[in-house]
């Protein structure tokens, strides 16, 4: 059993060194010991797009918008269900208030699943 191992493990060695002998005998290819072993690689990137029209006429993005459902209430006290799309709850409620609208219920609409990692089964 010991006489088999031991072939084993010579037969690792040899099958690694046969591997990996290139990286040995090809010296020290590091960049960080060996300055000369590393070229910088020609890089050449034209900025000219910049100072185009079509660049400096971009608009800013604007902030995303959520979904929200709502339960509201006229000023005859008539039930409103609805959706709205705002950048978050507050501007939300300003939103329906400038509607004429009181809400009783403003919830974020749920969009996907809520354990989007879970499986389906």
């Amino acid at each position: 059993m010991l006489i088999v191992i031991s072939l084993l493990i010579v037969f690792l060695v040899g099958f690694s060194l046969t591997i990996f002998w290139p990286q040995f005998s090809f010296g020290n290819q590091d960049p960080l010991l060996n300055p000369t072993a590393y070229q910088a690689p020609d890089i050449q990137i034209d900025f000219r797009a910049v100072d185009s029209n079509q660049f400096k006429n971009l608009e800013v993005f604007s902030e995303v918008q959520i979904e929200f459902n709502y339960i509201a209430k006229d000023e005859n006290d008539k039930q409103i269900i609805g959706v709205i799309m705002a950048t978050n709850k507050d501007n939300a409620q300003i939103i329906l208030e400038q509607m004429g609208l009181k809400a009783s219920s403003l919830e974020e609409k749920n969009l996907g699943r809520n354990e989007p990692f879970s499986p389906y089964y």
